[in-house]
């Protein structure tokens, strides 16, 4: 699974360099290949974050399946896209919030809090959960569709909230380990 992950990692990476760079140099096929871009993006992040969570976890096989099919359903609306561009447009809230997904199960494979042996401290944890319940919370509030005024007032409130959470639950990590 690792191995895939790592082709569909390169393979991804060198095709979005590949279009942004074509894009760059002809712009009149910028609305021609936005559908290959974007999902190139998504396989890129998708398949990093994957990489991760299966490197760094120790969870059962049938909660590890969980995610990574819940993972795989965003990629679903660009690869639709290739069939119907208004696909895409209708369907933005479902990509941006598994982009969100993909940095939240990021964010929590990287602190460790998936794996046994070198867990973060019980209040770092506690405080990692929380960030992961406001990231689900935020995953939800996008697939309601809430005007654009409303989605910048609460990204800007989401944001500092969950830095503020996930800076605080390093810090806690780092103090109790030394």
């Amino acid at each position: 699974m690792i191995r895939l992950l790592n082709i569909l990692l390169l393979v991804s990476a060198i095709s979005l360099v590949t279009l942004l760079v074509f894009i760059m140099v002809e712009n009149l096929n910028v609305l021609k290949l936005a559908p290959f871009v974007v999902i190139s993006f998504m396989l890129l992040s998708a398949s990093f974050v994957l990489k991760l969570f299966l490197k760094n976890n120790e969870l059962p096989r049938f909660i590890q399946w969980g995610i990574i099919i819940l993972s795989v359903f965003p990629l679903s609306v660009p690869l639709f896209g290739l069939i119907d561009p208004f696909q895409v447009e209708g369907n933005w809230p479902l990509m941006i919030a598994g982009l969100v997904f993909y940095s939240g199960l990021g964010l929590l494979s990287i602190s460790g809090i998936f794996t046994k042996q070198n867990k973060p401290p019980f209040s770092s944890r506690v405080l990692l959960v929380l960030f992961s319940l406001l990231i689900g919370m935020w995953f939800v509030f996008i697939l309601l569709k809430v005007s654009d005024s409303q989605l910048y007032n609460y990204t800007f409130i989401f944001g500092v909230a969950v830095t503020v959470i996930y800076l605080i639950s390093l810090t806690i990590g780092i103090v109790k380990k030394n």
